[in-house]
């Protein structure tokens, strides 16, 4: 007979899915704001370059301008879903957990800056916490029929 007092623990969120939502949330936030001032700032300074004002000087101002646009942009996807994955959608934590690990693969590319190894370490941290603590069985429980241990077996019909 299970104890009713512990019903309620199955919907509530593990500190482990929390706490990846909350590293997320301050990691990626972090980076939509760097990614997102530095493509407004290349965008914005690259015409006042001087000298003949395009070239190859220029393409690359363009590309860097993109790149930090386009990084900001999966930053900010990544504080999306990590909002959703604290509400329980399976389908936000498996993009999250990709998300992650292709963090994990950049920064271990990168490893030569200290900001790398944050990344790095941070990346790895929502991957595990995604996955310990009980939050296999509460994502698990998603949509899973509510299953009470006082209701009466169903009744056989006799012959």
């Amino acid at each position: 007979m299970s104890d009713p007092a512990q019903e309620p623990d199955r919907d509530r969120r593990p500190g482990t899915v929390t706490a990846a939502g909350v590293v997320t949330l301050v990691m990626a936030g972090l980076a939509t704001l760097g990614f997102g001032v530095a493509a407004v700032m290349v965008v914005t300074s690259s015409g006042d370059g001087g000298g003949d004002g395009g070239g190859d000087g220029q393409a690359m101002a363009d590309f860097v301008g993109a790149v930090a646009g386009l990084l900001a942009v999966w930053s900010l996807v990544a504080v999306v879903l990590a909002v959703f994955a604290m509400r329980r959608s399976q389908v936000a934590r498996v993009l999250l957990v990709v998300s992650a690990a292709v963090v994990a693969l950049l920064s271990l590319v990168a490893l030569a800056s200290v900001v790398s190894l944050v990344t790095l370490l941070g990346a790895v941290a929502v991957i595990v916490l995604l996955f310990t603590g009980g939050a296999q069985d509460w994502y698990a429980a998603r949509g899973a029929p509510q299953q009470r241990q006082e209701s009466p077996p169903p009744v056989q019909p006799r012959s």
